[in-house]
């Protein structure tokens, strides 16, 4: 695993974020690390409760518009329980769903509670006047995700993990695929949008029959 994206270096304060007001941050690969695809494994988040919150946090992973807004629906998303975050500020960690996240490309990386009681929420660690990561800044909404806004010169500390994006190609060239498993079925004929491929794991070829078939249905 590596870190794709992060910043943590400076840190003026720490931003409140509940349920309808809440914040993110953009990011751009290739802007700390080596710019490649990557599949994403997870996120973590330096953040702490404030008060006494009984609410589950959610990360989630978006696309940006041509203004590095959150756009459209999570690309992934993610939530923990509140008693993975204490009172004082931590890395906490959300195992996120493996998307590929594209070279030279800019996300949005939001984080948000499940809901809200006055004045139990929880604060994440922020840089608002040295701020330094040229990959994106903070985005803010304050009714739910309906709109957005950029506060530009603003970080919050963020690592985004994953591993290196390495096709299957046994499509061709530039294919990706996921795997399904089902019963044997001798004579079976694929959809003409899908294709089967032995995996390695099956063993020899004679053992097959005995084993779950694979499927691999092209992205």
């Amino acid at each position: 695993m590596v870190e794709i994206e992060s910043w943590f270096e400076n840190r003026s304060t720490d931003a409140t974020f509940t349920d309808t007001d809440y914040r993110g941050m953009s990011f751009t690969i290739g802007t700390t690390a080596e710019d490649n695809d990557y599949t994403l494994t997870d996120v973590e988040v330096r953040i702490k409760k404030n008060g006494s919150p009984t609410d589950d946090i959610t990360a989630e992973i978006f696309a940006v518009d041509s203004s590095g807004l959150p756009t459209g629906t999570p690309l992934a998303t993610t939530t923990i329980d509140h008693t993975n975050v204490t009172g004082s500020l931590a890395w906490v960690k959300f195992d996120m769903d493996n998307i590929k996240l594209e070279r030279s490309t800019q996300y949005a990386l939001v984080v948000k509670m499940e809901s809200y009681t006055n004045p139990n929420a929880y604060q994440w660690a922020i840089e608002e006047t040295l701020s330094t990561y040229t990959g994106g800044n903070v985005v803010r909404t304050q009714n739910g995700g309906s709109t957005w806004v950029n506060n530009s010169g603003e970080d919050f500390w963020f690592k985004i993990n994953g591993i290196l994006f390495v096709p299957n190609t046994t499509g061709g060239a530039g294919s990706t695929w996921i795997r399904r498993s089902y019963p044997f079925t001798s004579g079976l004929t694929p959809l003409t949008t899908k294709q089967e491929g032995r995996d390695p794991d099956l063993g020899p070829p004679e053992l097959e029959r005995t084993a779950l078939k694979k499927e691999y249905v092209g992205l």
